[in-house]
């Protein structure tokens, strides 16, 4: 059994580079399968390898290796505190972005963290002024990660998340097959609407010229 305090979130300084080792050491693994799933990145086999799963696995349980605090404590980090993690956290999603492109989620973050969902929203809405505005740029920063993410097809069907409201800040809902086929059915609706507004403003006497010319 190791040693290491993975709870000691305050004074254990060497957690980024302890979550980088791993994670270079589980790409040396599985490097050949993700080169492999690249190949055949079209094949509509059910049993094909998605490194995006895989990787996103691994990171959270090495994440996990550090148990969560309890929310009143996560409710005493200040503002400085939490710029450092987050540059913490960056550092490490940088180092996994050498090998393959990932985009982060609020709930990596927290992991990271040590924090809980519920201290992050509290954060964001109940700290003082400049926990407040630290955490708001944490949830933007984290929110364009996703959107930019899904713009240039980095994440897959086990990633892909569309941005809700809900109360203050926003939340993650998981896009479900169904959900592709709703938003393409709305989007020929759109055009089919289009269609029609624009033939009913065109002029009797355009449609007129339009008919003779066709006609000639």
């Amino acid at each position: 059994m190791s040693n290491i305090d993975f709870n000691n979130i305050v004074n254990y300084n060497n957690k980024p580079e302890v979550i980088m080792d791993e994670m270079r050491m589980y790409f040396q693994q599985i490097l050949p399968r993700i080169e492999q799933a690249a190949l055949v990145k079209n094949s509509r086999s059910p049993l094909r390898y998605d490194p995006h799963y895989a990787i996103s696995s691994k990171f959270k349980q090495t994440l996990r290796k550090w148990k969560t605090m309890p929310d009143e404590q996560a409710m005493e980090l200040s503002a400085e505190a939490l710029y450092e993690l987050y540059m913490e956290f960056l550092d490490v999603i940088t180092e996994i972005n050498i090998t393959y492109s990932y985009a982060p989620t609020k709930v990596e973050f927290c992991a990271y963290c040590c924090i809980s969902i519920e201290a992050y929203n509290r954060l964001l809405t109940e700290g003082d002024i400049k926990v407040r505005q630290q955490m708001s740029d944490i949830d933007s920063d984290l929110i364009d990660s996703i959107e930019r993410s899904t713009e240039v097809g980095v994440s897959n069907k086990f990633t892909e998340v569309r941005l809700t409201s809900k109360g203050t800040g926003h939340s993650l809902k998981r896009i479900t097959p169904l959900d592709d086929a709703l938003d393409t059915m709305n989007e020929t609706l759109k055009d089919m609407e289009l269609e029609r507004r624009l033939a009913a403003i065109v002029k009797p006497d355009q449609k007129k010229i339009g008919n003779e010319e066709n006609n000639s």
